[in-house]
């Protein structure tokens, strides 16, 4: 029972091995817009090489500041990161430049790779 329950513990934890992953706190701002929304399809790779398409006409809304920028939550569709698991995430801007991604669940950041500008007007 010990062996599986430890394979249990193991199966969540992120891939550390492939993707730089950091804890962070979540703090709250009004000093950002509210919503964006993207004005075209963005093709983004995630930090262990997937490609995930953020729509274009997406909406998005601040949902607060990590040391990294500023974090996003969809409204209009779901975005996960998949590297080991499935993780749900929210965008993590500087500007107008997608930086990383933010897991929620996890209370954590992983960065793209290189960072990607998206067509926010």
């Amino acid at each position: 029972m010990a062996v599986s329950m430890m394979g249990l513990a193991t199966a969540c934890a992120f891939d550390l091995a492939h993707v730089a992953y950091s804890p962070t706190s979540l703090a709250p701002s009004a000093d950002i817009p509210n919503t964006v929304i993207l004005t075209a399809p963005v093709d983004v790779r995630t930090p262990c090489s997937h490609i995930r398409t953020l729509k274009g006409g997406s909406k998005w809304e601040f949902a607060g500041k990590i040391p990294e920028g500023d974090v996003y939550k969809p409204l209009s569709q779901v975005l996960t990161v998949e590297c080991s698991n499935i993780f749900e995430a929210y965008l993590v801007l500087s500007g107008r430049t997608l930086v990383g991604f933010y897991l929620p669940v996890e209370r954590g950041y992983v960065s793209v790779k290189k960072p990607v500008p998206l067509p926010i007007p």
